[in-house]
């Protein structure tokens, strides 16, 4: 009884705690539909409208007019990478292409490709798919798509010339995860698979980093903080006809399994704190705040830890 008493509390402290309500982004880009279901508000969101409307350019270099349904499942409570599952099929009451992506981080150039085959293989795909049971990562659904070795194969095709110059398009950062437009010093572009950070200064763009990820993004005007995973991070502080100042790599050491979007907030000075939050082994909340000072390149892993330190130096 003891035991289950203990089991039904720590589950009731983690549903007031850690609940979340998942939640969706549905775009339209011509043709095509792009619809994320996610918890929180990652970058990953703008990473499917990115991919929708580099499916727009793909649809009309092959003239295809037909709808075309980009569905992603987003795992975003596991927090190490997993290769995505795919799904495709076709949707004869809706008369549009469907293809599915499960997975916690999302790859371009493949969807493009299935996207591509899809569209050329209507009949076949119609003659192939079946319902198929699946589940994982919390899944439990009934899918209707193509044979998964199908969709292996094609994807181990090297990319054609078509997905190549698609590929080489540039698309600017969405806006997706804000419905009020705001200006802002720094913003990024992906082209071929990289997120490539830019100032906007005066009419021009000035390049400050390259990335292969973004895991989100936080945008405070004159400085920004950029999450390239769930525990490491970039910030850049916009300094007047001067380069932006751009910090090295930081790492959070340990991130307690934490895996939602951190709160980044600029303090003044230009100092920026990262907070989250987990629990200790009594089932306490453990509140924790990392503290970065830009002019000393500086990152204290843990405020109250530091503060502590400093009282118990100076009794």
């Amino acid at each position: 009884m003891k035991k289950l008493f203990f089991c039904l509390l720590l589950f009731s402290i983690s549903l007031h705690a850690f609940a979340h309500q998942d939640f969706y982004v549905t775009r339209d880009y011509g043709n095509i539909k792009t619809r994320i279901i996610t918890g929180f508000q990652y970058e990953e969101i703008n990473k499917t409208l990115i991919i929708g409307q580099l499916a727009e350019k793909l649809s009309q270099e092959l003239n295809y007019k037909d709808s075309v349904l980009l569905y992603f499942e987003h795992h975003c409570t596991i927090t190490e990478k997993i290769d995505p599952d795919y799904f495709v099929s076709y949707n004869d009451k809706r008369k549009r292409i469907e293809i599915r992506i499960d997975g916690n981080c999302f790859d371009v150039a493949s969807v493009l490709k299935l996207l591509e085959y899809a569209i050329g293989n209507i009949p076949e795909i119609k003659k192939q798919q079946k319902i198929v049971h699946y589940e994982k990562h919390y899944n439990n659904d009934d899918i209707l798509t193509i044979d998964s070795k199908n969709i292996e194969k094609i994807l181990r095709k090297q990319d054609n010339d078509l997905v190549t110059q698609i590929m080489q398009q540039k698309i600017y950062r969405p806006d997706g995860l804000n419905k009020e437009k705001k200006h802002s010093m720094f913003t990024y572009y992906w082209q071929n698979n990289k997120f490539h950070i830019i100032e906007q200064a005066h009419d021009e763009e000035v390049p400050i980093i390259q990335l292969d990820n973004i895991y989100t993004y936080h945008d405070m005007g004159l400085n920004i903080v950029v999450f390239d995973s769930n525990n490491s991070f970039y910030h850049i502080n916009a300094e007047y006809y001067k380069q932006p100042k751009l910090s090295r790599k930081l790492i959070i050491e340990d991130t307690h399994g934490y895996y939602r979007p951190y709160e980044v907030s600029h303090i003044g000075g230009n100092r920026i704190t990262v907070s989250f939050e987990y629990y200790l082994e009594n089932l306490n909340i453990k509140n924790m705040t990392l503290i970065y000072f830009p002019d000393q390149d500086l990152l204290i892993q843990d405020m109250d830890e530091a503060i502590d330190t400093y009282l118990e130096k100076t009794k």
